[in-house]
């Protein structure tokens, strides 16, 4: 504290996880006035600090006066294997951008392209439908051409109406 001897502190419980209002340290008898204190962490887990409560003591009667207690951070987390300073070059940025754009581009036309394939009743088979042009229907357009219905001997034809007869072979 203020640039004095290191003090050596544990926490008071062993945790392995997040501990909510865990005392961190304590010191008392401190002059009124800002004061630093560095806090240097041995272990390799990550260690975070979402807020410091300052306490003081009550002042005697006859002294009066208001303190106030602001902590300046004077370190910044940097994450293991960088260096503090270093940022991503903006090429790798702009081209890792562009390539992730490339490549969802690429699958939506894929996507695209086989619902094109299907709605036109193509299939692997190199783009050759399997059935025959007379059954393949366009957007629900009916057939252009109509074949012949051939009528099986013994049928009676005198009931059917005259337009259903016009296509049929005897």
């Amino acid at each position: 504290m203020d640039g004095g001897p290191p003090d050596m502190m544990t926490p008071s419980q062993q945790t392995s996880g997040t501990t909510y209002n865990c005392q961190l340290v304590s010191w008392s008898g401190l002059p009124l006035g800002n004061h630093t204190a560095v806090i240097t962490v041995l272990n390799t887990e990550p260690f975070y600090v979402d807020y410091f409560l300052v306490i003081s003591a009550p002042q005697s009667e006859g002294i009066t006066g208001s303190s106030t207690a602001s902590i300046t951070p004077s370190a910044t987390h940097i994450p293991l294997g960088r260096s503090q300073g270093a940022k991503e070059p903006p090429a790798i940025v702009i081209g890792s951008v562009v390539g992730g754009l490339a490549v969802l581009t690429l699958i939506l036309l894929c996507i695209l392209e086989r619902r094109r394939r299907r709605s036109r009743g193509l299939d692997r088979t190199g783009g050759k439908s399997v059935f025959p042009q007379w059954m393949r229907h366009h957007r629900g357009d009916p057939p252009r051409t109509t074949h012949p219905f051939v009528m099986p001997s013994g049928v009676e034809t005198e009931s059917l109406p005259p337009a259903y007869l016009a296509n049929v072979r005897q």
